[in-house]
């Protein structure tokens, strides 16, 4: 390896090998492509998480061509460069940064002053995640509704962009594995990712906006998660979120049902409505007490009871 003074970011370029691979992943934002591309490098995207980017290092590494591997990286802070390790690897990215700041330094540049730099070359990107958290099994039923309804009824435009084109990644002919994830391209090079996390009982949303300058890609980020959100939060009302998971079970049943049978209104007398606003948790809980006390035959009227409440807490918030 080159260690002579001259050697910086400034030479990668001149020491590249023949054929330059970048690995990213789908969810990353795009800026970094531009650059790989500006620079010679041919961009393999894949799917979410490190292990994937590992495996295109391991697939040039078996074909003999383990240096074309240049750097990889994904949206929540995972860098790697070279093909000595198949993960996430800090020290590496440590050193890549200090490699950096000293070479912009001997500039007359800062950090901030490079990014600023790329930004003006490339284009103010703004990259964000916001996650959607549903909670026990009627939260995964939910996200599989949620998830369903985006493949067969696509929004036609967010935030007033349209959307231009979608990719289901769970469809033939991505190039990659079956995933469940939707990409929705909108116009002004904004896209929006959509996933079910594979670890955590969440749907997670990927922004990618650019702007003029940060102020504008940032405004239209918040315009754009503002819009979607109430797309993935529509089967389970704001006041519900984060709910136990008796309570959104029993939502979901009452959504289904109290609008088409108005007989479920029809209580006993004996069942005034709470006095005050309670939390619903708590409103579940008492039902929940009262319903053990019932014979089975019974349970109808247990369940009764719980919408009732539910309903009469409603109207009072």
């Amino acid at each position: 390896r080159d260690r002579s003074p001259s050697r910086g970011l400034g030479d990668v370029y001149k020491r590249q090998p023949a054929d330059p691979v970048m690995v990213k992943t789908i969810v990353t934002m795009d800026m970094g492509e531009q650059i790989a591309t500006h620079y010679g490098l041919c961009t393999i995207n894949v799917l979410t998480g490190f292990k994937f980017i590992g495996e295109q290092i391991g697939l040039l590494e078996a074909a003999g061509e383990a240096d074309r591997y240049i750097f990889g990286f994904e949206e929540s802070y995972g860098y790697l460069s070279g093909a000595h390790v198949r993960d996430k690897d800090a020290v590496n990215a440590t050193l890549l940064v200090c490699e950096a700041a000293a070479w912009y330094a001997k500039q007359g540049m800062t950090l901030l002053d490079a990014i600023n730099k790329l930004y003006a070359e490339f284009g103010c990107y703004r990259n964000a995640l916001h996650s959607f958290a549903f909670e026990g099994e009627s939260g995964m039923h939910t996200m599989q509704a949620i998830m369903k309804q985006l493949r067969e009824t696509p929004p036609q435009s967010i935030a007033g962009i349209a959307v231009e084109s979608v990719l289901d990644y769970n469809a033939e002919g991505t190039g990659l594995p079956k995933a469940n994830v939707l990409e929705f391209r909108l116009g002004g090079k904004a896209k929006l990712m959509v996933r079910p996390s594979g670890t955590e009982p969440k749907i997670k949303t990927y922004f990618t906006t650019l702007g003029k300058d940060l102020a504008e890609a940032q405004a239209q980020k918040d315009a754009l998660a503002a819009a979607i959100e109430p797309i993935l939060k529509k089967t389970i009302p704001k006041h519900l979120q984060g709910c136990c998971t008796f309570c959104a079970a029993a939502l979901f049943c009452v959504q289904q049902t109290v609008d088409r049978s108005k007989s479920l209104m029809e209580v006993p007398q004996s069942l005034p409505p709470p006095r005050k606003a309670v939390p619903l948790g708590k409103v579940a809980a008492n039902a929940v007490s009262r319903w053990k006390g019932y014979p089975h035959h019974s349970l109808q009227q247990a369940v009764y009871r719980l919408i009732y409440q539910f309903v009469a807490f409603c109207e009072r918030n």
